[in-house]
């Protein structure tokens, strides 16, 4: 990343990521982006608060709920052997045990860092998706030491199957909930979609505005009008995750423009971040755009 970051080069003309007065470009962005000054709010537990109140276990509360269940099973598990493994009285120190305990620490200590030094977060883990690939590998690791344990074949087919059963079963989740994998919450813990709907972050990413756009240009139509005025919310919404797709006039001919200040809108495209959990009481929905049942953005006229 600091050979294509122009930060690190312009900086110290020319003389790249260490330097003074800041010690480098690496820890001056370090620096930075633990103590992010940002001062937007985060749907969690059901209400809405600013990142400074997020309580300290925000981000084990969100893990519990989003990762999948065979990744929790796998950490459980896991405990077992490495239980038995220190009361055996075998020497503990070896090459698998470091194996593990390097990939646990890979995992784990970004996610103790951030807990520890209260550093700002918003928006789910995403600022941590970095520890996902450890921690899931953990996982694996723990029922493959869980299995080894037992030396009937069946027993072991049991588990493996159980285990894969599992994944399928995820995988056939982000398939339904595509392309917004990201709202994913599991069922053993979160209750499913529709219930983690109440309690946590959904659709903070937007890209449901391109589901809509698409669908407002093949579908959407006023009897004699040839030009729909149409407008976002939430204000704070990027204009162009939905001008981008409607651009350019429809096969028919019919063309779409975001209403300008003081012109009324035929139909407006809102997003439900941060109140997926509130109905709307205003217009008439003419679309919604969902997975699982959960309404992530609503096409409507006012």
């Amino acid at each position: 990343m600091l050979l294509f970051w122009p930060f690190a080069w312009k900086r110290y003309w020319g003389v790249p990521f260490f330097g003074v007065p800041d010690f480098g470009a690496p820890f001056v962005a370090l620096k930075e982006f633990s103590k992010y000054g940002w001062q937007g709010t985060v749907f969690f537990e059901g209400q809405l608060l600013k990142p400074s109140e997020l309580p300290a276990h925000y981000i084990s509360t969100l893990f519990a709920n989003s990762l999948p269940e065979f990744v929790l099973a796998g950490w459980l598990l896991g405990i077992i052997p490495l239980f038995l493994l220190v009361h055996s009285g075998r020497n503990v120190l070896t090459r698998t045990t470091l194996c593990a305990t390097i990939i646990f620490v890979a995992g784990v200590g970004p996610i103790a860092s951030i807990i520890l030094s209260h550093a700002l977060l918003y928006d789910n883990f995403r600022h941590i998706l970095f520890t996902i690939p450890p921690l899931v590998t953990l996982s694996a690791a723990g029922v493959w030491a869980f299995a080894s344990l037992f030396e009937n074949a069946i027993i072991r087919l049991v588990l493996i199957v159980t285990y894969s059963l599992g994944i399928l079963t995820t995988i056939a989740d982000m398939r339904a909930l595509h392309p917004y994998e990201y709202i994913y919450y599991n069922r053993l813990i979160a209750g499913g979609l529709k219930r983690a709907n109440d309690h946590f972050e959904m659709e903070y990413w937007g890209t449901s505005f391109r589901e809509a756009a698409l669908w407002l240009k093949q579908y959407y139509r006023q009897p004699g009008v040839s030009e729909i005025l149409y407008a976002l919310s939430p204000p704070s919404v990027v204009r162009e995750m939905a001008d981008y797709y409607l651009q350019r006039p429809a096969a028919d001919g019919v063309k779409f423009r975001r209403a300008l200040k003081g012109e009324m809108p035929k139909v407006w495209m809102v997003l439900r971040r941060q109140q997926q959990h509130i109905e709307p009481t205003w217009g008439h929905i003419v679309h919604t755009v969902k997975r699982e049942g959960v309404p992530l953005l609503e096409v409507i006229e006012p």
